[in-house]
């Protein structure tokens, strides 16, 4: 497998892509053996919890069981009546109360197949929060290994994002620990800005979006990350003609962000004007 070579790391966008020529094989067997890897390290930091993913919560029944509900909810709503999404069964008749905490609509992709499967919000729970340390494992791997196409910096960088000690004094918070898709979206962002790829700025909007989805503090984060990785990016590496068309579809980008996410916030607002929450 070869790489192609870059003489210069702030050279034009022909010049940085990094393409992978040959078969992809071995990229994949990589991908595998970290995968494993973090998937073992998660069994290992959060046991016994994987003896008990039907009948126990992690750390304890506070927040936990709020989340577990809430997804829950966005599950039978978003199947059954949508339009009511924010119209959750509690504190009747009062409107919009699911707004009353986040929604976490960024991580039911990983939450709703085991509800949809088993009908038990606490094993969906479970799985959804053990799965979101191998996730952050292997999101930060695929980054560091596309800029440095090193097998161990992005282990190792995979190991420290997925598993530092910060991450497990946020058990109780699990829309905290879902932070996967901030490194693919950089990975997205990244190969957007030197190639220009409608297909990819496509993916790192999804990408993105998603974040903000699954949590408001990480979507700031992330949000403020992207922008100064940009600034960065047309101000120092590249500044040259080719950032009018950079500029023109990252406005394009922000229009769309504006009318994806703005409905999902407009019950926040309301509620916070109301209860003055």
């Amino acid at each position: 497998m070869g790489v192609q070579q870059n003489h210069s790391f702030l050279g034009e966008p022909s010049q940085t892509v990094r393409a992978i020529k040959g078969p992809g094989g071995r990229l994949i067997l990589k991908v595998a053996i970290a995968w494993i890897l973090f998937l073992a390290m998660a069994g290992f930091k959060t046991y016994p919890l994987i003896r008990h993913f039907t009948t126990h919560i992690p750390s304890d029944l506070g927040d936990p069981l709020l989340n577990a509900w809430i997804l829950a909810w966005d599950f039978h709503a978003l199947s059954t009546d949508p339009w009511n999404l924010f119209n959750a069964n509690i504190l009747y008749p009062l409107k919009n109360t699911l707004a009353l905490s986040e929604h976490l609509m960024g991580v039911l992709p990983i939450f709703a197949p085991a509800y949809a499967m088993t009908g038990n919000p606490v094993i969906a729970y479970n799985i959804m929060l053990f799965l979101s340390f191998p996730l952050c494992g292997i999101a930060m791997f695929l980054l560091v290994y596309y800029w440095t196409q090193n097998f161990w910096a992005a282990l190792i960088s995979g190991v420290l994002f997925a598993f530092a000690p910060a991450r497990f004094g946020q058990l109780y918070h699990v829309q905290l620990l879902n932070l996967y898709w901030t490194p693919i979206a950089l990975l997205f962002l990244e190969r957007f800005l030197r190639t220009r790829s409608w297909g990819i700025l496509l993916g790192f909007a999804i990408c993105y979006w998603m974040q903000v989805l699954a949590c408001v503090y990480l979507g700031w984060f992330a949000t403020i990350a992207i922008v100064m990785y940009m600034l960065y990016y047309i101000i120092i590496i590249n500044n040259d003609h080719h950032n009018r068309l950079i500029v023109i579809r990252s406005l394009i980008f922000v229009i769309l962000s504006i009318i994806t996410l703005l409905p999902l916030h407009f019950p926040y607002y309301e509620v916070k004007q109301r209860w003055g929450v």
